[in-house]
């Protein structure tokens, strides 16, 4: 009995070993090596950035595992370059020593001998101890520096970023360091030494440096107002008495004379006009100096063109002067002649209808409505043979009004021409307009209470249709005008009953004509690569003879200028009527063409090199992430319904060139710690974007004025998945809106919208936003009181305002905080 019992146990031990033996872990197969992938010991991420040196914000070292090990299996661990680190053949702990790129293998050998590896890519980072901005420096407005920053120790992998303390007085290009001068004053530009492009600037761990850049009380521009005034632009506010005569200096270029200064004066503005003891009238080019800072204009012709007699209106029984302006086709005045002082033996000026009496050179009309008529003619002298009449003379004639001395209960007027409605808190006033334009006139007046004069106030008219057409505007306190002949006019404003208050004076110029044309590069590198369509753009502007904008009415011409061979495929240039030229060369030859792009009078030259990637078996493949912009500006002017987004792409490089897009396999877009957007497990996907602006019918939407950080995934060549990381920055320069409470309670109402609507005005650009729209409210919960009244605390609101461009009109979203942080509304 105890032998078989023996031998039972006996045979269920063996058993229970057998089964023992069959779940114990086994060498690790192909198959299970899979799954495992490198870690950091102990956890379940591995570590991917170190640093040289010891930080409190990261390590120096790491100890790598796998994820998963197999008894029986040997793993040996390796590096891929021992001077940036090194690593424990049998424990996988890893010390960064140089800055650079490696990679982590271990070689995982099971007892069959078959050997499965897994690798990790490690950046070593060096931080810079110290970073050097250079000295202090000085800048004239215009100007441009670039500081070029160093950090210490010299093999940092910092990326090094510069700001400034204030881009009214100077900007900086945040990657290359370009300082350009803007405002006088001064600007202190920070250079950041940090971790990586996309840290704060707010990071602690930064290293900074600071240089201070001066830009001295300048000039910025002249430009000509007659054949003895010049009007001098600062790039500052000029206070009266700060500028004398002696402080400039004015030299022909052509025949180095010396025009001496007879006065400036300033008024507070940044203009100053200066005055002249000899006439500038040759057409030669003069450099105007201050400061050592020195800006040329060409000077009037002295060719008249047309005939300007002022003023429109003289005050009821009060002595005017009255003078008559000689004038160019740029609208410069050559001469000014007093009536009866006229020593032009050419011209010819007079008054006629007289309602009143002349004396010397002045002019008195007794009663509010009573006329003069004024004559000047610029004779020829010379007769067509067969009529006998004079050809070739220029004749202007203008009404003369009397009106009240001051116009009762205003403060102050202005006018502009422009086709959209102007931003009243920061203008210029412009008063010409070129033969063959139609345009608006754009008038505010604002009453002695601080309201303005609405549409129907006044009446609006031409002094002379033969120069300029006028008519009122059909919803605004505005004239339409249409510009018909050069020469000098008045748009006459009359009040409710038919009197007329003030005269506006316009100057009809030429016709306009392209003359110069401006690119923003003018060289383009683009790849022939058939995989892919490599799109460059240049942005081209358009100058006329007054060195303003126009607008192309058609596409400009291209030339070839480059002699090529038979069969040379040369790229594709496509200049178009927006004024972009786009360029590709899919199939294109290899080389460097160039090209004469003509509108007009206006050309200019371009160059284009085609480069082809290297297709060897031995080519250095590389990726780089191609992104749309570092700066999205979600300003809206209405002359364009083109989508603002931040694109992202990573190019794929054969030899340094592009021959494609990689995959991406996921993305994520945050602002600040909250994503934003997001994709994952994608395929057949090159780019991943972000909508800064976007219009739909008349609505834009905008996102929020923030800095974004990007992390990208993709697949390189090799079907490994890598990442990269970058920013944008999404900035909004639209005009603000400012808010006035003029109620702290409202009747009637329990929404808050409505509260919000009548308990502030709301202004934008200077014009009251009368019937405001909100976008969204940012506001806490409403609180109502045991009477009934409630009560809303109310941060900001984001308000429409009109924005009316060639495309049409547009509600664009502003976002205004109500008070200093937030006001309280009781309804």
């Amino acid at each position: 009995m105890k032998k078989n019992f023996f031998k039972k146990k006996l045979a269920s031990a063996l058993a229970l070993a057998l089964v023992v033996a069959s779940v114990s872990p086994s060498p690790l197969s192909a198959s299970a090596a899979t799954v495992a992938k490198i870690v950091d010991k102990g956890s379940s991420k591995a570590t991917a950035v170190l640093y040289v040196d010891k930080v409190s914000y990261g390590k120096s070292a790491v100890n790598f595992d796998l994820s998963k090990t197999y008894a029986g299996t040997k793993y040996t661990w390796t590096i891929s370059d021992s001077k940036k680190a090194t690593i424990g053949a049998k424990t996988g702990y890893v010390v960064a020593k140089a800055p650079g790129v490696v990679t982590v293998k271990v070689a995982a050998k099971n007892k069959k001998g078959k050997t499965t590896a897994f690798t990790q890519k490690v950046t070593i980072r060096k931080r810079a101890t110290a970073v050097a901005a250079g000295d202090d420096f000085t800048l004239n407005s215009g100007e441009t520096k670039t500081i070029k920053a160093t950090v210490t120790p010299s093999n940092s992998t910092d990326a090094v970023r510069y700001y400034s303390s204030d881009e009214k007085i100077a900007t900086v290009d945040v990657k290359t360091g370009v300082v350009t001068a803007i405002g006088a004053g001064e600007a202190t530009i920070t250079a950041y030494a940090k971790a990586a492009s996309t840290a704060p600037n707010t990071s602690q761990w930064n290293v900074t440096d600071t240089v201070k850049v001066t830009v001295p009380v300048g000039l910025a521009s002249v430009k000509q107002n007659s054949s003895t005034e010049l009007a001098a632009t600062f790039n500052t506010n000029i206070e009266s008495g700060k500028v004398t005569a002696s402080d400039f200096s004015i030299v022909n270029d052509a025949t180095k004379q010396v025009i001496a200064v007879k006065e400036a004066k300033a008024d507070g503005t940044g203009v100053v006009k200066l005055t002249t003891f000899s006439n500038m009238s040759d057409g030669k080019t003069y450099t105007v100096t201050y400061n050592k800072k020195s800006v040329q204009f060409t000077a009037t012709d002295g060719v008249v063109a047309s005939l300007a007699i002022t003023p429109a209106t003289v005050a009821a029984n009060t002595e005017t002067e009255i003078k008559v302006n000689t004038v160019d086709s740029k609208g410069i005045v050559i001469n000014s002649y007093a009536l009866g002082s006229v020593t032009d033996s050419k011209l010819e000026f007079s008054i006629s209808d007289n309602k009143g009496y002349t004396s010397g050179s002045k002019l008195t009309l007794f009663n509010i409505g009573d006329t003069a008529k004024a004559t000047a003619i610029y004779h020829t002298y010379k007769w067509d043979n067969t009529t006998g009449q004079e050809t070739g003379a220029i004749k202007a004639e203008l009404t003369i009004t009397a009106v009240d001395k001051v116009a009762a209960g205003v403060s102050k007027t202005e006018y502009t021409i422009g086709a959209n409605k102007p931003n009243w808190n920061k203008y210029t006033s412009k008063t010409s307009i070129a033969v063959g334009e139609s345009s608006t006139l754009w008038f505010r007046v604002t009453k002695t209470d601080d309201s303005y004069a609405k549409y129907g106030d006044y009446t609006f008219s031409s002094s002379n249709s033969n120069v300029l057409i006028v008519s009122d505007h059909s919803s605004e306190l505005a004239a339409r005008i249409n510009a018909v002949s050069v020469g000098s006019a008045y748009v006459l404003v009359k009040d409710k009953n038919g009197n007329v208050v003030w005269s506006l004076a316009v100057t009809v110029v030429g016709e306009r004509k392209a003359t110069n044309m401006i690119l923003d590069k003018d060289s383009v590198t683009v790849s022939n690569s058939s995989n892919i369509t490599d799109t460059k753009v240049i942005t081209t502007t358009l100058k006329d003879q007054y060195g303003e904008d126009m607008d192309y009415t058609s596409a400009p011409t291209k030339t070839l200028l480059t002699s090529i061979a038979s069969g040379v495929v040369q790229p594709s240039v496509v200049p178009s009527a927006d004024g972009d030229i786009t360029i590709t060369a899919v199939g294109a030859t290899k080389g460097t063409y160039q090209y004469k792009i003509v509108y007009g009078n206006a050309f200019r030259t371009i160059t284009v090199n085609v480069v082809a990637p290297d297709n060897s078996t031995s080519a250095t493949v590389s990726y780089q992430l191609d992104k749309s912009a570092d700066t999205i500006d979600t300003v809206f002017t209405g002359n364009s319904t083109t989508p603002k987004d931040f694109v992202a792409k990573v190019a794929m490089l054969k030899g340094g060139v592009v021959d494609g897009y990689a995959d991406i396999t996921s993305y994520s877009i945050k602002k600040g710690t909250t994503e934003v957007a997001s994709g994952s497990s994608l395929k057949n996907t090159t780019a991943v974007s972000y909508s800064a602006l976007s219009v739909s019918g008349s609505t834009v939407t905008k996102a929020v004025a923030d800095g974004y950080s990007v992390n990208i995934k993709y697949v390189d060549n090799k079907g490994v998945t890598q990442e990269m990381n970058t920013g944008f920055v999404i900035k909004d320069t639209q005009s603000s809106v400012t808010a006035t409470q003029v109620k702290t309670k409202v009747t009637g109402t329990s929404s808050v919208a409505n509260a919000i609507s009548e308990a502030f005005k709301f202004y934008y650009e200077g014009n009251e936003i009368t019937s405001p729209i909100f976008q969204t409210i940012d506001k806490d919960a409403t609180v109502t009181a045991s009477s009934g009244t409630n009560y809303t605390f109310v941060r900001s609101v984001y308000v429409y305002v009109t924005v009316t461009g060639t495309k049409g009109s547009f509600q664009v979203p502003v976002k205004v905080t109500l008070g200093t942080s937030g006001v309280t509304i009781e309804h």
